[in-house]
C-alpha cells in the first residue's frame, strides 16, 4: 500500500485481508499506519482485525464505481445497491480498532442521493 497518494488502493487492500484470511490459522491484523489511503468497498472476512494507527486514516473514495453493484440490505429490505467502505457477512472473529480515523466519505453520495430525490419529487408534480 502507498500511503498518501490519491491513488485507489482498494485492491491492494483487499489482498491483504484475504492473505491474512487464508494463511493465518489464528488471523491476524491489517494495520493502516503512516497516513492516508482511499478506497472502495472493502470486505474482511473470518480472522481479520484492522487497526488504524495514529496519524493513519482510511478514506472511502468519492467514486461510486469503486463501489461494485450488489445484494445488500438498506432500511430493512434487501436489494441490489452499492456496499459500504467496510463490509462484513457471517464473520467470526473480527475487530474493528485504532487511535485514528474510518472516514466513509459518504457525504457526497448523501447529497447525490438527496439531489436525485428533489428532482424526482419535482417531476411527480
Amino acid at each position: 500500500m502507498s500511503p498518501n497518494t490519491p491513488e485507489i488502493q482498494t485492491e491492494k487492500i483487499q489482498k491483504l485481508i484475504d492473505n491474512i484470511s487464508n494463511n493465518e490459522k489464528e488471523g491476524g491484523i491489517l494495520v493502516i499506519k503512516g497516513g492516508y489511503y482511499y478506497s472502495g468497498s472493502l470486505f474482511l472476512k473470518n480472522n481479520v482485525n484492522l487497526y488504524i494507527e495514529k496519524d493513519s486514516k482510511l478514506i472511502g473514495s468519492n467514486n461510486i464505481f469503486d463501489y461494485p453493484l450488489m445484494e445488500t440490505r438498506i432500511e430493512g429490505e434487501t436489494c441490489i445497491y452499492y456496499p459500504a467502505l467496510i463490509n462484513a457477512n457471517n464473520i467470526n472473529n473480527l475487530n474493528i480498532f485504532g487511535e485514528d480515523i474510518i472516514d466513509g466519505n459518504g457525504l457526497i453520495f448523501l447529497e447525490t442521493i438527496l439531489e436525485q430525490k428533489k428532482m424526482e419529487s419535482k417531476m411527480s408534480q
